[in-house]
């Protein structure tokens, strides 16, 4: 009889690991999001002009997470380095749905991500193809 309620503990212990959230890899936690954080600024010439531009970044922690050292996930979005505005596209800012999809799937399995905006801008209005190049990699 002792033999069966030691197997039987031994597989309730079992099965309560196949459960437990496995860290990193199932999600298990609400998500927290701090929007608008300045972390840099930099020049943009969107407009044709030079103008300092406040960059940006919205970071996602998992809620109730005790862990102290959490690995981070950097997120860059998509957009050819315009806003959709003027690329044309759905795509080209930290708040596309897809990188709010991914940002809170990650932290919810606990990580912490960080979802950012780069410099945006080239000159679209350029004359010609080097104009172009010129603008999208120089700082001015």
């Amino acid at each position: 009889m002792k033999k069966f309620y030691f197997l039987l503990l031994f597989m309730g212990m079992f099965l309560s690991l196949l459960t437990a959230q496995r860290r990193y890899l199932d999600p298990g936690f609400a998500v927290q999001r701090t929007a608008n954080v300045d972390y840099g600024t930099n020049i943009s010439i969107i407009t044709g002009m030079p103008a300092p531009e406040a960059l940006k970044v919205d970071i996602y922690t998992p809620l109730g997470d005790t862990e102290t050292a959490r690995p981070l996930v950097l997120i860059a979005h998509t957009g050819s380095f315009l806003p959709p505005i003027f690329n044309q596209q759905v795509t080209g800012s930290r708040n596309d749905s897809t990188v709010r999809a991914t940002a809170i799937d990650l932290a919810s399995r606990g990580y912490v991500v960080a979802a950012y905006t780069y410099r945006l801008g080239w000159l679209p209005s350029a004359p010609n193809q080097n104009a172009h190049r010129i603008t999208i990699t120089s700082s001015l």
